[in-house]
This record gives structure tokens, sequence and C-alpha cells, in this order.
């Protein structure tokens, strides 16, 4: 045991150059202690050891705990993962009854030397089988602990590890294993509805933090078997557990096996968010086009299973991962799904209108107002020019003004919280607003220009794909105001053809339009009726391309900050 190296050490990596003793150095001088010894518990076990190899592991940490029952046994586990109540009622409570038990079967021998040899040979704790029980610990502790699942272990790695995630750990003098009882109490919030997924219609509670209750929730929309868990960890440092969630025979093999390639070839230090896993499972992380979709509620995940996608929980995030992708689902809404196909297809045309008007509206008027005002009618253009009067700047740099205002402005109303958050988006934008058209920075016009296209990007269900618009709005604006509307066909044009071009896990990202597909159409520009999406079930995977990951092929990992 004392020739095997307790904790592998890694150097830190960072882009720049380090000062070491005055000079430059490219040697980071920090160490990552990233795991700990996978060596075994030393036989027969010694209390004494065991507790000082706990100590060193664990670099004597205060929320380390050692209960020892008697001189035969000692529990060790950090105190704020365990629930304390049922380790007393569990763990404690019976081992000291058993110490008990012992104490008073000697006492009584010694009072009755005739029956000693006839006690021995009864008594389920002293004789030969349980002595050799004791220095195995097969099936002992099964007999002392009543309650709970027992597991037993001799890896000093595995053991460490159970600790952390919630277990209580019992060693016996001369023993050979340790028996691991599961016994956590990680706190989480409760189950609520998700404040960035609000809807009229339709189940109101939401994931959370804890992985578990997540998986649960699932189980509770979807009771069949088909429905199939598979569990990673990936994170050197923080052993983020994360599960994927498909449909058995609806989920194509090919694109769980090249989502799972892709995971297993991860090598960062931590998973605290499921953000931090998107960047290196997506196609195309260039792009400003989200490329997986999110979610906080647990029938719309069902319904994307179902569809043959794959869901991505990670332990600590109530946001869950859904690949593949295409462009269309983004402009969908689970409510849409459960009000009458009218309204549905009704809400799904208004999106369609409020994607335009978001994207090329603040381009439009910069193109017609600076190149193309023959395009207007007399009157209008007149009024437009009479509003424009007295304005130093031109079109264009109104705008950008006008654009980053609104940005600070609906950046600040996030970020504060929601009493005041709202206060302030409101009031800001009426004061600055009226305060930039009295002071002739703006004219009227782009100041209704900008608040529309701004209200018509909260309308996109999704917020990611409403960031990239607002993105690629500042590229559609500069375009306008040097080539005019030739400038905002060109960069349409640019964009259309990278969608086109873009793929999710095999499958064209924007199906049904390119590649065009006419039987898919009926659920993308309109909500189809149950009636025919029952008879025809859709699945992402029909029209997949190969698109395999190959051994050749460059983790994203190492082209990143993270040593290998």
């Amino acid at each position: 045991m004392g020739k095997n190296i307790l904790v592998t050490e890694i150097e830190s990596y960072t882009g720049g150059d380090f000062m070491v003793n005055g000079q430059s150095s490219k040697k980071s001088p920090f160490k990552l202690y990233r795991t700990v010894p996978i060596n075994y518990i030393q036989k027969p076990m010694q209390l004494k050891r065991v507790k000082k190899m706990l100590q060193k592991l664990f670099h004597s940490s205060f929320d380390l705990v050692f209960r020892p029952v008697g001189d035969q046994f000692l529990v060790a586990y950090l105190y704020p993962v365990i629930d304390m109540d049922r380790m007393e009622r569990t763990v404690l409570t019976p081992l000291k009854e058993h110490m008990q038990e012992k104490e008073s079967l000697i006492q009584s021998q010694n009072k009755n030397q005739k029956e000693q040899t006839s006690t021995a040979l009864e008594a389920p704790h002293i004789n030969n089988e349980t002595q050799k029980n004791q220095l195995t610990n097969i099936g002992y502790f099964d007999q002392v602990f009543t309650s709970g699942v027992i597991v037993y272990q001799k890896k000093w790695k595995n053991i460490c590890s159970e600790m952390i995630k919630g277990s209580v750990v019992v060693f016996q003098q001369q023993g050979a294993e340790a028996a691991v009882l599961r016994l956590p109490n990680f706190e989480h919030r409760a189950i609520t509805e998700p404040d960035s997924e609000k809807q009229v219609r339709g189940p109101r509670e939401g994931f959370i933090e804890d992985i578990g209750v997540n998986m649960s929730l699932l189980r509770k929309k979807m009771r069949s078997p088909s429905l199939v868990f598979e569990q990673q960890t990936i994170g050197n440092l923080t052993e983020t557990r994360v599960v994927l969630a498909y449909a058995k025979g609806i989920c194509d093999p090919e694109i769980l096996q090249e989502l799972r390639d892709r995971l297993s070839m991860i090598n960062i230090q931590g998973v605290l968010e499921s953000g931090y896993l998107e960047a290196f499972i997506v196609d195309h992380p260039w792009t400003p086009f989200p490329q997986t979709e999110n979610t906080e509620k647990p029938d719309k995940a069902i319904a994307e299973i179902m569809e043959g996608r794959i869901a991505i929980l990670v332990d600590g995030s109530p946001n869950v991962i859904l690949v593949p992708v295409v462009y269309g689902q983004f402009m969908q809404a689970s409510e849409d799904y459960y009000e009458n196909f009218w309204y549905g297809s009704a809400l799904r045309i208004l999106r369609a209108l409020t994607f335009f008007i978001a994207l090329f509206l603040p381009g439009i008027y910069v193109a017609i107002t600076s190149m193309h005002q023959e395009m207007l009618p007399t009157s209008f253009a007149l009024k437009l020019a009479g509003a424009r009067e007295g304005v130093p700047f031109p079109a264009i740099a109104e705008a950008f003004f006008m654009e980053i205002a609104f940005e600070f402005l609906r950046e600040a109303g996030i970020r504060l919280p929601a009493q005041i958050g709202q206060a302030v988006s409101i009031v800001g934008a009426l004061i600055i607003g009226q305060a930039a058209v009295e002071a002739g920075i703006v004219s009227p016009v782009l100041v209704v220009v900008v608040a529309l296209s701004g209200i018509a990007s909260f309308v996109i269900p999704s917020y990611r794909l409403a960031i990239a618009f607002r993105l690629i709005r500042f590229a559609i604006l500069l375009s306008s105001g040097i080539l005019g509307l030739i400038g905002i066909t060109f960069v349409a044009l640019l964009f259309l053809i990278h969608l086109s071009s873009m793929h999710s896990f095999g499958v064209p990202y924007f199906e049904p339009v390119a590649p065009f597909k006419k039987s898919h159409l009926q659920d993308w520009f309109y909500r189809a009726n149950w009636q025919t999406k029952a008879k025809k079930p859709f699945n992402i995977a029909i029209n997949k391309m190969r698109n395999k990951v190959t051994s050749e092929t460059v983790p994203f990992s190492k082209k990143g900050n993270y040593p290998h």
C-alpha cells in the first residue's frame, strides 16, 4: 500500500506563459490532484491504517467523520451528504446492538464455564464459520444490517467515490472488504413550472437539478420498458453523471452510437451545466444557429424522444439536451399540440411572420431610407423625410444606436430581479426613446421599427434561436447600409446556403426544405391534426445521412485547453 502513488498530479494548462521566479515559462506552477489511488485495501484490515489512509486521501477535510464502534468497527462518512437520521437508525444502532449482544454473550460464557463449548458452537457470531466470514466479510454485514442495499468494496478509488456520492462505509477489524451503504441526502428544490417555458395550457412541472428526480419525471410520462437510460461519467474533477434517455426501437442505433462516441471523447476538468457538453458534440461549432435543443419540461422531452431523438440529462442542470435537431423544431412550441390544430397552425404562421420582422425590418428600413426612396409612395416618403429632418446621423448609425440601446435594456431586464427588471425595461425604453427623439438623435419612425423587431424576437419560442437572429440582424443592418436591398438579399442567400449545408448527427438541419421532403411539410409550416399524425408518426432519422465518428477524428478536447 505504501508503494502505490496516492494521487495523480497533472499540470493545469492555459494559453499564456507563467512567471516562475521572475522568468517566463510555459510550464504551469500549479498542480491539480485529479484522481485517487486504485490500490486495494491491505489484508487483514487494520482500523488505524484505514483511518490514516482516508485522512490522507481526503487531505484531512473537516467534513470527514469517523465513528468507531467498539474496537471492531469503524464508520466513515462525509456528513454534508449523508442522511444522519437514517445513518443512526440503519448503521450505528444495529452495530451497537450487535456489539452489546456479543459482550453479553461473552459475559454469560464466563459465568457458566460448563456451557462455554456448546454456546460457542451455537453462537452465530463466534463459531468457526462466522470467524471465517469476519475475515472475508462474505454475508457478515448482511446479518448485522437488515435494511438498505449493501455493496462490498475493496478498492480505495471506489470507496472514496461512494463516500462523495453520499455513502456510509463500515470497516471491520481484520476484515477484507468495506461495507458501503448508500444513504445520500442531497438537497434539491421543489418541482415547479419553468420560468423560461411559460404556456397557457399543458403540464406545469419542470426538471430540477437532481438527475434522479428528472429520470423519474420521464418515467412518469412514458410508462413503457422501451424507455432506456444509459449512464456515463464525465469530468476529471467533478465526475458528473450524464444520462442518455431514448426509446428502444424508435431511436436510430447509428445516431445513438455516434453520440456515445462523441461523449467518450470529451476530456474536461468539470461539467457544471449541460452547456459544457454542447460544444463537444455539435457538428458545426462556429455557427450562430443552435444545434441542440434545450428544454426544462418533461412532456416536451418525451415528445421528442418518441420522435427518435435522444435526451441528455446532466446531474446538476435542469436543462435537458435533445439531439439531433432540425431548424423547424425551434419555431414550434409544446402548446401547439395541446390546442386545436387551426389555432396551432395560426400560431406557426404568426411566428413565421415575426421571423421576417425580427430579422429584416430594421435592415429594410435602412435600405429604403438610404438608397431606395423611389420605392415608397410620395406622401409616405415626404412624411418619412420630415420625421428625419434635423437628425444629424445617417440611417444606419441611427439603427445601430437604437439596436444597441435596446440590447442594453433587454440584458438589464434579464439580469436584474424580476420586480425591478420589468420596470427598468419598460421605463428605460420609454425614457430613452423619448429623449433620443426630442434630442434629434433618432427619428420617431426608427424607434417604432426597432421596437417592433425587438417584440417580434420575443415571439420566437426558442431563446437560443432568437439570440442567433439578434446577431444576424446586425450583419443585415451593415449590408443594407452599404449595398441596400442587394446587400440584404446577399446576406440572406449566404445564410440560406449555410443552413442547407448543415447537419446534426447526420440529419439535414434544414429538412424538409433542403433536401425537400413534401411529406414532412405537413407539420412544419402548419400543425397537422392528430388523426394524420397518429397514422404516420414522425421519426427524425428517416432522412439521416452517414456521418460516423472515426478513430482518426480529432476530438474537440485535444484542440482546447484541457490536457490529456
